[in-house]
């Protein structure tokens, strides 16, 4: 037999063999796919403000887009220790913004309490993730069970006390006195220190060092963290970053700080 012919044969019956094991009454079902490019980026966030603290899954596209106001649409479904989320797609508005940029997306669950969660995202309903979510009085923790089309950029969010104050001091290099002279002066008030290594979305520490979430990089840069137990501690801090910003402000001081209340100064 002519080998084409054989080969053609071959095909048909595998093909046959392939079709009648099939089951096409789940063909609506979702499709869990093991080799999906990944299109979104996951991360943890707790909005800290005067108001209280709320939760935020934080989700960015990998690829930039067009726009800097193009959104990702999302569905969400919390009931009791389930979140389902839905990764719906990503729309570039009619007043677009021009920019080469990320689409981010907020994902805001409110204040949740101190429990496990089993959480759910998919992407269009057809590639599913699953995860185990986990809030202490310590950290956020998420466990992924599967990461398709999702890169998870931290799995813990270590969480920031009330008692917490953080920042930093940016000047130029003929005011490194003055930028020392300020640390000592805030170090009278409380003693600097440096927590446990970890993620805390609006610092990290690691390596003996703290970085902190959209610290300015274009000049030396100082950063300070310490506990405030009392009123008059804060009342203390607060007068001498307003002392030193007024007297160097002009000349390229920056002196930014927060507190584990959500208040800024």
């Amino acid at each position: 037999m002519n080998p084409t012919k054989i080969q053609l044969l071959y095909f048909l019956l595998l093909t046959s063999i392939l079709f009648s094991g099939c089951d096409f009454s789940s063909f609506n079902d979702p499709i869990i796919l093991t080799d999906v490019e990944d299109e979104f980026f996951l991360d943890l966030w707790e909005e800290i403000t005067p108001q209280g603290r709320s939760f935020q899954f934080r989700i960015a596209t990998i690829e930039n887009q067009e726009c800097s106001n193009a959104a990702i649409l999302y569905d969400i479904i919390q009931e009791g220790s389930n979140i389902d989320i839905s990764l719906q797609e990503i729309t570039t508005p009619q007043d677009c913004i021009p920019a080469t940029t990320p689409a981010v997306e907020n994902i805001d669950l409110g204040s949740l309490p101190n429990q496990y969660f089993a959480l759910k995202i998919d992407l269009r309903k057809a590639v599913v993730n699953r995860a185990h979510f986990t809030i202490s009085s310590d950290a956020y923790e998420i466990d992924m069970l599967s990461e398709h089309g999702i890169k998870p950029i931290h799995t813990q969010l270590l969480r920031i006390s009330q008692e917490m104050n953080w920042g930093y001091i940016s000047y130029p290099t003929t005011l490194s006195a003055v930028a020392n002279e300020c640390i000592a002066a805030l170090e009278e008030v409380s003693a600097s220190y440096l927590p446990p290594n970890g993620y805390y979305g609006y610092f990290t520490v690691a390596n003996n060092n703290m970085a902190i979430h959209d610290q300015p990089e274009n000049q030396p840069l100082k950063t300070i963290i310490f506990d405030l137990e009392d009123e008059s501690q804060q009342n203390k801090i607060k007068n001498i970053v307003s002392q030193y910003r007024s007297l160097y402000n002009e000349d390229g001081l920056d002196i930014r700080f927060r507190d584990g209340q959500g208040n800024q100064y």
